[in-house]
């Protein structure tokens, strides 16, 4: 299973994509697997990261990275808040929702997985 999962967003957003981590490994280790996802997809622009399943609900759980249609640049790496009422947390978590069998992988709590299997937005 792939430690990762990619959403191609819409015209209306500020990211290209959303990953969504969707277990406790690393997604960095494979950084050469997403880059060539990227450009075989023609995706050039902002990416955001959901790290929810490897590192939790907490101010490191959300990164962005610009993608130049070849590599990441590493200088534009860096972790942000998302509000709670985003969009980007809800497709998130109706992801997860849809495929619960994958919240075994992860480092969340049996209460955080609860409220995702309830459709509550963490």
């Amino acid at each position: 299973m792939d430690s990762y999962k990619i959403f191609r967003l819409d015209d209306q957003s500020k990211y290209e994509c959303l990953f969504i981590t969707t277990s406790y490994q690393d997604p960095f280790e494979d950084i050469h697997l997403i880059e060539s996802t990227l450009k075989e997809s023609k995706i050039k622009g902002y990416a955001l990261f959901d790290l929810l399943s490897q590192i939790g609900d907490n101010s490191e759980r959300f990164m962005e990275a610009y993608f130049n249609g070849e590599v990441f640049e590493i200088n534009s790496f860096q972790f942000l808040e998302v509000p709670k009422n985003s969009i980007y947390r809800t497709l998130t978590i109706d992801f997860f929702q849809k495929n619960s069998f994958i919240l075994d992988e992860t480092i969340l709590t049996s209460i955080q997985k609860k409220m995702i299997a309830n459709g509550i937005t963490i």
